[in-house]
């Protein structure tokens, strides 16, 4: 069984070609169009606010999409995973600020079995802004822990 971030794209091998090189391996246009099945190379295309001339062949490709400057159509960029992208997914980071007995246990100050526990955290991402636990899906949390006690 696959895990992880994978590549979606059926012309992987195409794909990796022509980030190695435009010029190298199979047809750049026969590539994209693996994928980009909506593309009909001998007319106008447009998507996404862009417009791309007709491609009659493949001498034209890199002056939009050369993998060697950044920008949404570098090809690198265009098929970014967004788990892999820092501008989609800016990694969730907790810090935990406090952790006490939560209203109802004993008030003796100790984490007892079985009792309920207040805990503080701050949520950024990872370029330090906050994140909000109403802009996250999941908001339920399970806390355990081993504790070794006297014998």
């Amino acid at each position: 069984m696959l895990r992880g971030v994978r590549s979606a794209c059926a012309c992987a091998a195409a794909f990796l070609s022509l980030l190695a090189g435009f010029a190298r391996g199979p047809s750049v246009r026969a590539a994209c169009g693996a994928c980009h099945d909506d593309v009909d190379f001998t007319t106008q295309y447009v998507a996404n606010g862009q417009a791309m001339p007709p491609q009659p062949d493949d001498s034209g490709c890199t002056i939009c999409h050369d993998p060697q400057f950044p920008g949404p159509l570098n090809v690198r960029d265009a098929h970014l995973h967004p788990l892999r992208d820092p501008l989609f997914d800016s990694g969730v980071n907790f810090e935990i600020l406090d952790l006490a007995e939560a209203a109802g246990g004993n008030g003796n100050g100790a984490l007892d079995p079985g009792e309920r526990i207040a805990l503080s955290v701050t949520i950024r991402d990872d370029a330090g802004g906050d994140v909000l636990v109403s802009w996250m899906k999941i908001t339920s949390t399970q806390v355990e822990s081993l504790t070794n006690t006297p014998g």
